[in-house]
């Protein structure tokens, strides 16, 4: 009995690691088990809690340039700036590429080259500018008791969406972060949302989450149908998207109702 609960901690301890090693800058990798291979699909589930800890993080920035006299206006450029250290940009990165490649007009296999090019063209810088826009706004907005959940909860969102998209869509190319991703099932997807559903409950009002959550849902939703349009699947610059997609859209909808 002892050595199955020994394995299951284990196969936790390994998820949390890769995951962290993926979605973060976190110096997590050093303390991997070298004889334990990842299983990305596997640690799908602890995605939203590491969106929970970048939100938390960026939120404490914001509350602590508030001690200092910044106004929010100020504070919330820094917010956002700390997030996309904490995750290299990788994001943000998938939502340049991705409208770069969907906006060209192209035919699907010229769409997925361009998103392959590490150039940023018109549409990206656009798509960057407004987003980053977006979340300045919504952060500056919302008063300073409500920072912490909606930074928290539409991070925690937002990795949720990817495993959702990943189910029920198939991969536009056979190799990169699609093959890594092969083996995720409705279990592993369905415990991601239900981490990032409870988080929500226990930090909005349960109106709001169950809104943010509504809202999540019809993003990806929408995500589905335009990766199908126009690449017959998914890859990992639409999986950024995707992320970017939801935390503008729930911290508009925080700014609205949680002020």
């Amino acid at each position: 009995m002892s050595s199955v609960i020994i394995q299951h901690l284990r196969r936790y301890y390994d998820d949390l690691i890769c995951a962290g090693s993926v979605l973060t800058r976190f110096p997590v990798g050093r303390f991997a088990n070298k004889q334990t291979p990842w299983d990305l699909a596997r640690s799908t589930w602890c995605w939203p809690l590491y969106g929970a800890v970048i939100g938390a993080l960026s939120a404490g920035l914001f509350l602590l340039l508030k001690l200092c006299g910044a106004s929010s206006l100020l504070a919330a450029p820094w917010v956002v700036l700390c997030q996309i250290f904490l995750t290299g940009g990788l994001h943000e990165d998938g939502l340049a590429d991705t409208m770069d490649g969907l906006g060209s007009g192209k035919d699907t296999a010229t769409k997925l080259t361009i998103m392959r090019d590490s150039r940023i063209g018109s549409f990206g810088a656009l798509a960057l500018l407004l987003y980053i826009a977006i979340r300045v706004t919504a952060l500056a907005t919302l008063p300073d008791r409500a920072i912490f959940p909606a930074l928290a909860i539409s991070a925690t969102l937002a990795r949720a969406g990817m495993p959702i998209l990943v189910t029920f869509c198939p991969a536009a190319r056979p190799d990169g972060l699609a093959k890594q991703l092969t083996g995720l099932s409705k279990d592993r997807m369905l415990s991601s949302l239900f981490c990032a559903f409870c988080l929500a409950l226990l930090l909005l009002p349960h109106t709001i989450a169950f809104l943010a959550c509504a809202l999540t849902l019809g993003l990806v939703v929408l995500m589905r149908y335009q990766t199908l349009r126009h690449l017959n699947g998914f890859t990992g610059d639409i999986l950024g998207a995707t992320v970017c997609c939801v935390e503008a859209a729930t911290l508009t909808l925080f700014a609205l109702l949680l002020t």
